[in-house]
């Protein structure tokens, strides 16, 4: 199964590759601005999806290389069913690609040079985008508490001595 192994290892080490390539790219095009802005604000993409996705590769090596292994030396026309298999999952893949890929835009799609640029619209009260995502970044850094939401602790005793309540 060394075969297999090496295989896999390559397909998978490109794939974990293209994972930290939008957060790396990101990175590249806005270092001179606010880019952890955008990191922390489209974490979803930028953060979590690298990460599970380098997670999901390495839970799935072990498997990969087995289901290689069976295609490429058991299977009768294995090797041509799992090309085919490739092809087809490309495929799939490449279209699904395209299908998302249609306004609105994103906010990273934009040069750091047009996101400088935009001084807001002062008739509709729209903020700067970089303001924007600056104020966000700094409301999310101030600590907010709960303690004026919570409910008394101390029992409430009606006239007759009997409890009523913490929430009466």
């Amino acid at each position: 199964m060394t075969g297999a192994r090496i295989f896999v290892a390559i397909v998978f080490v490109l794939l974990g590759a293209a994972f930290i390539a939008s957060t790396a790219l990101l990175f590249y095009e806005f270092q001179r601005m606010e880019w952890f802005a955008l990191v922390a604000t489209h974490s979803y993409l930028f953060f979590f999806f690298p990460v599970l996705g380098i997670l999901a590769l390495v839970a799935f090596y072990l498997p990969s290389v087995i289901f290689t292994d069976l295609y490429w030396h058991h299977l009768r026309y294995g090797k041509l069913r799992y090309a085919l298999g490739v092809v087809v999952v490309a495929a799939a893949a490449i279209g699904f690609a395209k299908y998302l890929d249609k306004p609105p835009r994103s906010i990273w799609e934009a040069t750091p040079a047009a996101l400088q640029a935009d001084r807001g619209d002062q008739a509709s009260r729209r903020v700067p985008i970089l303001e924007a995502m600056a104020d966000v970044r700094e409301k999310s850094q101030s600590r907010i508490g709960l303690s004026s939401l919570s409910l008394s602790t101390q029992p409430n005793r009606a006239a007759d001595g009997f409890r009523i309540g913490p929430w009466s």
